[in-house]
């Protein structure tokens, strides 16, 4: 694949990330946008539930088409975790389009660095619409009958 075929793709999937934080309700989502010394791939402000004010959020998307690898994760940190701690934002996440091995998940959550995440796409959209939580409700308040089962549950 060539690199502007990389790259169309890559926006593509930015676009899409972007399009979920405005569903979900994030106000002035930007893409592209220059903070401090990082060209971050998402800016998104979420004011909903938020005691102490805004939050401005920096979002990094990869869209890997294997396993989003510890190095990536790890310049994430560094770089991302400068911006937190500097104040130029209050939280970073990064969003892969699929999975994000277990070491990189661990070198971001484990970092000194507060406030910062990592999630694939599916797993942004099942914590930005609550979905697990609903399902869990829905199972607590409406039991199948005795004898009755899904497919995976």
């Amino acid at each position: 694949m060539t690199l502007q075929r990389k790259t169309k793709k890559g926006d593509a999937f930015r676009d899409n990330v972007a399009a979920l934080l405005r569903a979900a309700g994030f106000a002035s989502v930007e893409i592209e946008r220059s903070v401090h010394f990082k060209n971050i791939d998402i800016q998104g402000v979420w004011k909903h539930n938020a005691i102490d004010g805004p939050l401005t959020f920096a979002i990094e998307t990869k869209d890997y088409s294997k396993t989003l690898p510890l190095e990536a994760c790890s310049l994430f940190c560094a770089q991302y975790g400068d911006l937190v701690a500097a104040g130029k934002v209050d939280r970073a996440w990064l969003i892969s389009h699929g999975e994000i091995s277990g070491k990189g998940v661990s070198a971001i959550r484990s970092s000194p660095q507060k406030n910062i995440d990592c999630f694939t796409f599916a797993e942004l959209q099942r914590k930005l619409f609550g979905i697990d939580a609903y399902l869990a409700d829905l199972a607590e308040n409406y039991p199948l009958p005795c004898g009755v089962f899904l497919d995976g549950w």
